[in-house]
Parts: C-alpha cells; sequence; structure tokens
C-alpha cells in the first residue's frame, strides 16, 4: 500500500511539474494523431460534402491509455474553405464530456470518457497545425488530473478548486479573465502547460530550432501576452472589477491582502502575476526539455541504427569482394 502511494505521490509531482507529457502516452497520443488524419484522408474519398463531417476514434491506441477504461475520440472537421464568418464562430479546440456524479472503476480507472475535437483541414486534406496534437494532451492533461484527485482523496464526485477557479470568475474584462483563467487556476496553467509537447511534436522541434518554434506555441504566446500587458490591465482596475476579485480570491483562499486600499491591492496583484509567469515560464522550459531529451533518445537510437546497418552492409560488401577474389586466385 505503501509503495502504491509513492508510486502516486511521483505520479502526482511529474503531473503537476510537466503534465501527461512527463507519463508514458506519448507514443500512443501520437499514434491517435495519425489515425485521426488517415480517418480524415479515407472520409474525403468517400462523401461528396467535403465542408463538414466527424470522424470517431477508439482504437488500441486510446485503450492504452490505461488510466481511463473507455475513451473515446470525436473529431469536428472544418474545411478551411468555409466562409470566413463561419469559420470565425467555429469551436476549434478542445472539450472533455465527463458524467457529472463520476467515480473510478473497480479497476481504478476512470469510466467512459469522450474527448471532443474541433479541427480545420486544408484543400489537400491536411489538419491545420497548432490544435489535434496540442488539444489531446491539454485535455488528458485534465484527466489525468481528475484521476489523481479521485485516487488520491478516494472521492466518488470530483470538486477541484483550481478547476473552478477557471471556470467561474467572469468580470467581464477579458485581460483580468485571461490572467485569472490562464494563471490562478492550476488545472488550467498544467494542462496549458501539458500542450507544450504537443506543439513540439506537430512543429518537429529539434535542437536547432527550438529557440525559434518555442516562440509560436500556445502556451508561449498565453505567457508573452499577459507578460506584456498585465501591468496595464492592473493599473486600469476600476473600484468594482477590484471588488470583485477581492471577493473572488477571499472566496478560494487564493491571497490574504494584508491592505484595502487600492493602490496597496494593485501591488500585490502584480507581484503575484509576476510570481506565476516565472512558474509558467519554467514550466514550459521544462516539458521543452523533456522533449528535446525524447528527440536526443530518438535521434541517437536512429543514428545507432544507421551505423550499424551500414556497418552491417560494409562488411557484406567485404565477405562478397573476398568470396570473389578467392574464387579469382
Amino acid at each position: 500500500m505503501e509503495n502504491s502511494l509513492q508510486k502516486l505521490e511521483q505520479k502526482i509531482l511529474l503531473c503537476e511539474s510537466k503534465g501527461v507529457a512527463a507519463i508514458p502516452w506519448r507514443k500512443n497520443i501520437i499514434n491517435i494523431v495519425k489515425e485521426i488524419q488517415n480517418q480524415l484522408y479515407l472520409k474525403l474519398e468517400d462523401i461528396d460534402d467535403k465542408s463538414y463531417f466527424k470522424i470517431y476514434i477508439q482504437n488500441d491506441d486510446t485503450k492504452s491509455i490505461d488510466f481511463i477504461d473507455n475513451l473515446s475520440i470525436s473529431i469536428d472537421c472544418y474545411s478551411e474553405t468555409l466562409n470566413q464568418k463561419y469559420l470565425d464562430n467555429l469551436d476549434i479546440g478542445g472539450s472533455v464530456i465527463t458524467p457529472l456524479n463520476i467515480a473510478l472503476t473497480q479497476q481504478n480507472q476512470l469510466p467512459n470518457i469522450d474527448i471532443k475535437i474541433g479541427v480545420l483541414f486544408d484543400d489537400n486534406g491536411k489538419i491545420k497545425q497548432g490544435v489535434l496534437c496540442n488539444t489531446l494532451y491539454h485535455e488528458l492533461n485534465h484527466l489525468y488530473e481528475l484521476y489523481i484527485d479521485l485516487m488520491k482523496n478516494n472521492r466518488s464526485y470530483f470538486h477541484n478548486k483550481s478547476s473552478v477557479i477557471g471556470n467561474t470568475f467572469w468580470s467581464g474584462n477579458e485581460d483580468i479573465d485571461r490572467i485569472i483563467y490562464r494563471l490562478f487556476s492550476t488545472t488550467e496553467m498544467n494542462a496549458l502547460v501539458a500542450s507544450v509537447y504537443g506543439d513540439c511534436v506537430e512543429m518537429n522541434i529539434n535542437y536547432q530550432n527550438y529557440n525559434e518554434k518555442i516562440q509560436q506555441t500556445q502556451a508561449w504566446l498565453e505567457y508573452q501576452y499577459i507578460k506584456n500587458n498585465y501591468q496595464n490591465v492592473v493599473q486600469n482596475l476600476n473600484e468594482e472589477e477590484i471588488q470583485k476579485l477581492k471577493l473572488f480570491f477571499k472566496q478560494h483562499n487564493i491571497i490574504l491582502w494584508k491592505n484595502n486600499s487600492v493602490d496597496s491591492f494593485k501591488q500585490q496583484f502584480n507581484n503575484e502575476i509576476k510570481l506565476r509567469l516565472i512558474k509558467l515560464l519554467k514550466k514550459i522550459i521544462g516539458v521543452i526539455g523533456l522533449y528535446l531529451d525524447t528527440y536526443q533518445e530518438i535521434t541517437e537510437h536512429k543514428i545507432k541504427q544507421i551505423i550499424h546497418t551500414t556497418f552491417e552492409n560494409y562488411t557484406r560488401r567485404r565477405q562478397k569482394s573476398n568470396k570473389i577474389k578467392n574464387e579469382i586466385l
């Protein structure tokens, strides 16, 4: 029992630092992405209306994600040739459908889970980069945190404060809501960080291009946007917004404000955002480091294979040459 608890604690630490990217389902996720792309190509050959259709995935790779008993993935596929006004209103990205009262199965797995994803594809049927792999990592991270929460607390109903934080604070100010959602919701920050690994896979990041490519990941763009704008956002907070924030933080026991003055609140809010931005940046770098380590392992493995094959070919040619030489002699 103690050993099992220690393993769970290790998984929790991995999940909090690098998300599901640190847990061994990376190969399955990549295979699922490939299968979705293959299914899309096949579907386009069979239908007349190629502007929108659905794909459903449930195979050995979804079954191999073994903390879920029955994982299915449904993909809404939209052609990028659709009217721009229609495209602007599409739900591109992902969401998870879980039962309201969710409990682990007797085998300690999450029950039936459906991940819904919306993607765009081009004239050649290729899925547009930056959504599919990123979204799978993001949503699976939410599910893995749900699984850990149920395992750790032995609860039949999932109630996570950090999850509630991301979904209940809406001030009407998009920038404030964005800051709260990305930095003050632990589950959202962790899922955003996990999605970096998906971006690395899709962008083919390596040691030569990672410095440039990292700046195109969703997490980095969010980090930069908040970093460049949060001081102005905080400075321009009005009295009503400050009162909403104070009440919200008090309800969720996030920050205990020592002084009620407006200037003091703004200063403390600024400092807290700065600390959480540093935390987000460290997590992003951690995932990219993890990806590059994996990339290096794969590359080294390929190099070894090439060297081994080259050596074998050389040996065979040498043996053949010696055989011919002996026959001549």
